[in-house]
Parts: structure tokens; C-alpha cells; sequence
């Protein structure tokens, strides 16, 4: 990110924390999301390349210059809806100060009868409004979604007004919906186009349950198991690695992201017991064919996988997550992620890992703290030279 859009962010941040400290009125302030909630954003619209974003509040454009920014470099645009002017003004301001005014579409309206006005698809909608109008809000903006797009609302954790909102779109087996504990909490949810097939949710089910009695299999929690669909699916990713199969559960949510990508999973695990359970697990769940399981040690095993590859899910041994990395990040592609696993709960292990990648010029991470911590990190694309 530039270095001016940079000092604009903190800038805003500074003067969000003022107006809190002054004991301005909710109404009045800015109500920024949390920095830590804008460069999920930012990271999202990357990893989704989202064509048309539409965001529901602007407020002074805090929001606005991560999604535009992100916008910019993968080509699409965003459309933001504010109905306060002053706020309004100071987001058109924020926005040409930072170059970002051909990326951002300003409005001055009333979401609720602007919505249907706008051209669809969205590809992404980012919800910052009255929390108490989530749910209506979500009824005009879903219909705009294609298949596969997200609709991200913020404050889920902070306000209980959101449950409504959270219970409607459980209610919907077409969505599903993880929540990103950054900041005041973000709902992320994915429109699938059709539900889950029934052999899969119920393998998931079993598969959940056997790793709460059984002793020594370790899985991912749900939370991060959706992470892992909604991510895989909205980047489009085909070649799929996965270092640490375990039982299959989160080969599992990786493979049924892979049918819809029509992409491909290799996963590595050197315990046979559950190289049979996660064969068990995925036979019956419908997604063997999208699945290519390697028995064997990771270093041996890794000779014998050819990259490229556009996503790598790390959950082997901690302190060999380094090495894997230094053998994998050639191989994957621009635009591609890798995901790691453990970083809240082996932090010394992981730390050269965790420098790295946050340190590495054409690398952006972020730790997200769900499960045992996840880092997410984006390998980006070159810049075009311009004219």
C-alpha cells in the first residue's frame, strides 16, 4: 500500500479515537471499523478480485479507502452509499486525497431505495449501516450477489442487535457464514447457489463429533473449516495443497470448495489410521474424485507433488512450517494464498514463519484468531508497468 494512503488511514484512525475520547454522540462520530477489520477487507477484495463492491455507509471514507484501494489493483470499483452529507463530503475529500476518486463511486442516498438501482452483480457488499436494518438491508443486497459472492457485515460481535441478522442467514442453507473475531467482529458470508449436499453435511456432523471424543485426532474447528471453503471458492483456487490431512475434515471443506472450482486437492499425512479415516470420510461425503491423498512423510512426500499451486493449507508440525515454506512459496502462483495453522497456540515455533511472510516485499499476512490461529498470507501479483 502507498505510503500516503497509509498516513491518510492512520490519520482517520487518530481522529476516530478523538471524537470517542471527546464523548461525541454515536450518532455524530465516524464510527470507523477497526484497522485490524480493514485490512481483512483490503486482503479479501485481493484474494475474491472483485469486479463491483457495493458498501452500505460510507461515513468519512475510513471503509471506503481499503475496499478502493484492494479495488484498484484487482480492476474492479466500489460503490459506496452514505446518507449523513457531512460525512459524505469528508469521504469525497479522503478519497481524492488519496487518488482513489476514479475507483469509488460516492452517493449521497438512502440504501434501502438505492440498492435496487444499482446494476448487479455485486461481486462483494460490505454492510456498515444501522444494525437494527441488517436483516432488510440483506434482503436487497443477496439477490444482487452471484454465485459464490460475499456479503461482509461488521459489528457482529459487538451488538447484540445483530443476532436477528446472524439467525436469518443461518436459516438459509444456500449462505454460509463465518465469523472473523477483528475488530467489533465481521460476518463473512459466501452465497453458495444451492445448499451443501446432504452426504457431505452429514459427513462433517460425524467427522465433528468423532474429534470431540476421540483422543489424539486433531481437526480444525468449524469456523475455520468455512474459512477454508469461503476462501478456496471466492479466489477460484484449482491446485490445492494441503500439508497435515489428519481425519479429513478440513480436506473435506478444501475438496467440496474444489467442485466448485473445478479444482483439484493433494493432501499429505504420514499416519495410516487416518489416511483411512480421511478416505472413509471423503468417499462417503462424495468428493474422493477431488482428492489426491499422499501417504508419507511431508519433506518425502513433497518430491513426489508437482506445483504450481494457487492455495497451501499448513497444518503439519509447527516448527517444520518454516521449511515447508521456503520449498512451497516458489510454487505458488500470483494472486495465490497459503494458510497456517497453530499461530496463537505455538507462537515460538511459528515465529520465524510469522516474520517472514509479514516481511516479504510481494507477501501481505494477516493473523486471523480463530481456532489455534490462522495466518493468511497473499502472494501478489506483479504490478503492470504504466505508460
Amino acid at each position: 500500500m502507498r505510503k500516503d494512503i497509509v498516513m491518510l488511514l492512520r490519520e482517520l484512525e487518530q481522529r476516530d479515537a478523538e471524537e470517542r475520547a471527546q464523548g461525541m454522540p454515536r450518532a455524530e462520530r465516524a464510527r470507523n471499523l477497526r484497522p485490524e477489520a480493514g485490512r481483512f477487507l483490503n486482503l479479501l477484495v485481493k484474494i475474491a478480485r472483485p469486479k463491483l463492491i457495493v458498501e452500505v455507509g460510507t461515513s468519512n471514507g475510513y471503509s471506503t479507502l481499503w475496499l478502493a484501494e484492494a479495488a484498484q489493483q484487482v480492476g474492479g470499483g466500489v460503490v459506496s452509499l452514505e446518507t449523513r452529507e457531512g460525512r459524505h463530503r469528508e469521504a469525497q475529500a479522503n478519497l481524492a486525497r488519496a487518488g482513489l476518486a476514479d475507483v469509488a463511486d460516492l452517493r449521497l442516498a438512502d440504501a434501502h431505495e438505492a440498492i435496487p438501482g444499482i446494476k448487479g452483480p455485486f461481486d462483494l457488499a460490505f454492510l456498515d449501516a444501522e444494525k437494527e436494518d441488517y436483516v432488510a438491508l440483506a434482503e436487497r443486497l443477496l439477490p444482487k450477489l452471484p454465485w459464490g459472492g460475499l456479503l461482509v457485515a461488521d459489528n457482529i460481535t459487538s451488538h447484540a442487535e445483530t443476532k436477528s441478522y446472524l439467525d436469518a442467514l443461518a436459516a438459509d442453507a444456500s449462505l454460509l457464514t463465518t465469523v472473523v473475531p477483528l475488530g467489533h467482529g465481521l460476518a463473512v458470508t459466501m452465497k453458495l447457489g444451492k445448499p451443501f449436499p446432504e452426504a457431505f453435511v452429514t459427513t462433517l456432523a460425524a467427522q465433528e463429533e468423532r474429534g470431540r471424543v476421540q483422543k489424539g485426532l486433531t481437526q480444525v474447528p468449524r469456523d475455520v473449516g468455512a474459512l477454508l471453503y469461503l476462501l478456496t471458492r471466492a479466489s477460484g483456487a484449482k491446485r490445492i495443497l494441503e500439508l497435515g490431512t489428519s481425519g479429513g475434515y478440513s480436506t473435506l471443506w478444501l475438496a467440496q470448495a474444489a467442485q466448485a472450482t473445478k479444482g483439484q486437492v493433494t493432501t499429505i499425512e504420514r499416519d495410516a489410521a487416518k489416511v483411512n479415516m480421511a478416505r472413509r470420510n471423503l468417499g462417503l461425503a462424495g468428493v474422493a474424485g477431488s482428492v489426491t491423498i499422499e501417504m508419507g512423510d511431508a519433506e518425502r512426500a513433497l518430491d513426489r507433488v508437482q506445483g504450481p499451486f494457487d492455495f497451501i493449507f499448513f497444518d503439519a508440525d509447527s516448527q517444520d512450517q518454516i521449511d515447508y515454506l521456503d520449498a512451497l512459496l516458489p510454487s505458488v502462483t500470483p494472486g495465490g494464498m497459503l494458510l497456517s495453522n497453530n499461530h496463537l497456540t505455538s507462537p515460538i515455533d511459528l515465529a520465524d514463519y510469522t516474520a517472514y511472510v509479514r516481511s516479504a516485499p510481494d507477501l501481505e499476512s494477516l493473523l486471523l484468531p480463530l481456532g489455534a490461529g490462522i495466518e493468511v498470507t497473499w502472494k501478489a501479483r506483479p504490478r503492470r508497468a504504466s505508460r
